[in-house]
């Protein structure tokens, strides 16, 4: 249990937005969804404009992984609020993003209301899971093998121990880092040689691939976080 804390250090944003993905096309970004990802966007809108001086609607909209109508859409918005100043730098058509003292403030108070939004949705994709893998343990299922090693993979870990599951290999992925909570991150031929009652994968991509690989009678699983 004492990795959780490390991985809320490491992974917390990125983790939130994997959360957020799922939520959001189950019910339509509604809701407590709608209200996080708009506190994303906005925070990390804020976070640009401070860090970099020569920030564009262009830069923001491929940081953000947002359209560029949108990107104008926001910046509109937080200037009506009074968050950024937006004026045109001399001797060109350019325009240039300030973030204002109440600017400051509001990021200060939306960085508290991400962090709750993060916990909450952490802890119920973490639930989720728990939940879905002690159903795979009342079918008898009692040896995992976890493909990838994203920031789910990681919330997979611990619902597996709580649900008195065994991982025995982590297999890599299409995301996937050399180590994994200590352990190497395997070559997914290896699981023909692994003793195991089923993967679970984190993408559609995942699981085709593992089903290539899993032997037979092995189930391949694919497990989302909400």
């Amino acid at each position: 249990m004492a990795i959780f804390p490390a991985i809320l250090r490491g992974n917390l944003v990125q983790l939130l937005n994997d959360c957020l993905a799922i939520a959001a096309d189950r019910c339509g970004g509604t809701g407590l969804v709608g209200r996080a990802m708009e506190t994303q966007r906005t925070l990390a809108l804020l976070r640009e404009i401070e860090n970099h001086e020569h920030v564009t609607q262009r830069s923001l909209s491929k940081r953000l992984g947002i359209s560029l109508g949108l990107a104008n859409v926001y910046l509109k918005r937080l200037a009506k609020k009074g968050y950024i100043k937006i004026t045109t730098v001399p001797s060109s058509r350019l325009l240039r993003y300030v973030l204002t003292p109440q600017g400051l403030q509001a990021k200060t108070r939306l960085t508290y209301e991400f962090a709750r939004y993060s916990y909450q949705f952490i802890r119920d994709a973490r639930r989720h899971m728990r939940e879905e893998l002690e159903r795979l343990a009342e079918r008898g299922v009692r040896r995992l093998v976890l493909c990838g090693t994203e920031e789910l993979s990681e919330l997979a870990y611990l619902a597996a121990e709580e649900a008195g599951l065994e991982v025995v290999a982590v297999v890599r992925g299409k995301q996937s880092r050399a180590r994994f909570l200590g352990r190497a991150v395997l070559p997914p031929e290896t699981l023909a040689g692994l003793d195991y009652d089923a993967v679970i994968a984190f993408s559609e991509e995942d699981a085709a691939a593992m089903r290539a690989y899993a032997g037979r009678g092995k189930e391949v699983l694919l497990l989302a976080g909400g």
